[in-house]
Formats: structure tokens, C-alpha cells, sequence
């Protein structure tokens, strides 16, 4: 009989850290970004599935879901990531619904600069933030009696950061909560990189790619190849990059003989210049005072969270 108490919490315990093993994997696969694939996404279509698939969890917990995203709301994103954000926190709003009112859940949204916020409000039972906010979001936290793996939350944070976004929380014990998701809206369509090290190319890509905030990224490794391409897209009447990333130092036209070209053709402030350089000259800087690009003027090392700061604040 204890043999067979023995190996049985010995296969239970296996099954724990198999399925501890999943989520870490999950978790590793979103933090890296692998497979985004950025899609158009209809939010008002992606709530209303969501809905309908959960019929049978609101009949059965006669709470009601109100869908108030406007039905020609479409994102660019991660349609999976998406989808399982809003499917863990309307399955918490029911789960977590109130036995002493008629209870309901809102998904609502609203545009800010650059960014769309999709909320989903509840009058539910409501979180102790005092007690639990520091935690919310962390890995296998619960706050309630009822049956929770505390896995859910913590991915969707994952999962709304790899799509450049973030997720916030406000609540009340015995009055509910409001969770919003904000993303980014208004994406770059074009940022160009005019620069001649290699490595930095591929580290900026990556940093770039990763904010999920850029439609297109073009480099060029000295400013008179990038000059070439600017003039050719004036005389076709052809958009500018939104966003350049100019060295200083290169080859062939250094950063300001192209900048300096560049202002010669028509139309050049409708591409936003960032100097980014490894110069520490205080004759490059006062330069950059000259131009007005005093709060345009990034020293290298640049890193991920500097750089989509960077981004979120253009």
C-alpha cells in the first residue's frame, strides 16, 4: 500500500513538472518572438467568435458580454496572441463574476496617439490590489479560491510585450475590475538605417523587428548610397522613410555630409532623423545643437529597451 502512495505522487509530480515545463516553453517561444506573423485583424469579428464560443460557460453563469469594439477596428498583429489575450481575460471576468448582482463583462476600445486600448471591464468580484498588485502578472499566481493554474495572466503580459504593447490593471474588492490592453496602432510604415557596421545592422534589425511597431526596414551602408535612393524617390514622388537612423561616421559620405544633402530636396521633414553614433565629439553634438537634433542625438550602445522607448515616444 505505501509502495503504491509512493508511486503514484511520484507520476503526479512528473505530470507537474511536465506541464511546469510547457508553460516555461511557452513562455520562452513568445519572449523570443519566434513565428509573429503580423496579420490584419477585425477586433469587433475576433471578440464576437470569442462570444459565441463561450455560450455555453454564460449560460450556464448568466453573465452577460457586451461587445463595444467598433465593427471596422482592424489591427495589424498577432492574430494568436490577440485572440488568446482576450480569451484569458473574458474567461476571468465569467469565471470571477459576482453571486450578488446581475453580472456583465464590456469589451470596449479607444484610440490614443499611435496606439488603440482595448479594455475588458467587469463587475465581478474584484482583485485586492493592495495586496496582490505587484504580483498580478507574475508566473502561477493565484487570488482567488477557485480551481487557477495562475499561468494565464502571466502569459498574456508575455504575449502583449512581444506585440509592443503593455497591460494594465485596475480593481476593486466587491466592485470589479478593468483590464486594458494597449497596442501599437499607427506604425511606422518605413524606418531606414544608414549605417556601415554589419553587426550593428543586424542587432537593429532585430531590436526593430522585435517592437513589432515597423512595417519595412531599408539600410545603407554610407550616406551617399542612402542620399542616391532619397533622391530618386523625390523625383518619383515616392514616400521618404518615416524614420532614419543616421551614423556619423562612414565611408565614402560620412552621416552629415548626407544630412546636409538631403535637405536640399523637397519634402525632407517628412522624414524624422535620429543621429545614432558612437562619437563622443563635442564638435559632432554642438552640430547636432545646430541643426536642431540636440533631442535627436543617441550615443551607442543602444539597447532593446532604450531603442522601442525610443519608438513608443516618436
Amino acid at each position: 500500500m505505501y509502495e503504491n502512495e509512493i508511486t503514484q505522487l511520484l507520476k503526479e509530480s512528473a505530470i507537474k513538472l511536465e506541464n511546469t515545463i510547457l508553460d516555461l516553453n511557452n513562455v520562452l517561444k513568445i519572449q523570443l518572438g519566434t513565428n509573429l506573423k503580423l496579420t490584419d485583424v477585425n477586433v469587433y469579428k475576433l471578440v464576437n467568435k470569442i462570444i459565441d464560443n463561450k455560450q455555453d460557460v454564460v449560460r450556464k453563469s448568466s453573465v452577460k458580454l457586451y461587445n463595444n469594439i467598433p465593427d471596422d477596428l482592424t489591427l495589424k498583429t498577432v492574430k494568436s496572441y490577440l485572440k488568446a489575450t482576450l480569451i484569458t481575460l473574458i474567461s476571468n471576468s465569467i469565471k470571477y463574476s459576482s453571486p450578488e448582482r446581475d453580472s456583465w463583462v464590456k469589451i470596449s476600445s479607444n484610440k490614443t496617439k499611435g496606439y488603440i486600448e482595448i479594455s475588458v471591464e467587469d463587475n465581478g468580484i474584484g482583485i485586492d490590489l493592495e495586496r496582490h498588485g505587484r504580483i498580478i502578472f507574475g508566473m502561477y499566481k493565484r487570488f482567488h479560491n477557485k480551481d487557477s493554474k495562475g499561468i494565464g495572466l502571466y502569459i498574456s503580459k508575455n504575449q502583449v510585450e512581444a506585440l509592443g504593447g503593455e497591460i494594465t490593471v485596475d480593481s476593486e474588492v466587491g466592485k470589479g475590475s478593468i483590464f486594458r490592453v494597449l497596442l501599437p496602432y499607427e506604425k511606422f510604415k518605413e524606418i531606414s538605417l544608414i549605417e556601415d557596421d554589419n553587426v550593428q545592422i543586424f542587432l537593429l534589425k532585430k531590436f526593430i523587428e522585435k517592437t513589432n511597431l515597423v512595417e519595412s526596414i531599408t539600410s545603407f551602408k554610407n550616406g551617399k548610397e542612402a542620399f542616391n535612393e532619397m533622391k530618386e524617390r523625390s523625383e518619383k514622388l515616392s514616400a521618404y522613410p518615416d524614420l532614419i537612423f543616421l551614423d556619423l561616421n562612414m565611408p565614402v559620405w560620412s552621416g552629415w555630409d548626407f544630412y546636409d544633402a538631403f535637405k536640399t530636396l523637397p519634402n525632407y521633414k517628412n522624414a524624422r532623423i535620429m543621429i545614432l553614433t558612437s562619437s563622443l565629439s563635442e564638435e559632432d553634438y554642438q552640430t547636432a545643437l545646430k541643426h536642431g537634433l540636440d533631442d535627436s542625438y543617441i550615443v551607442k550602445p543602444i539597447n532593446y529597451e532604450k531603442l522601442e522607448k525610443t519608438l513608443k515616444s516618436l
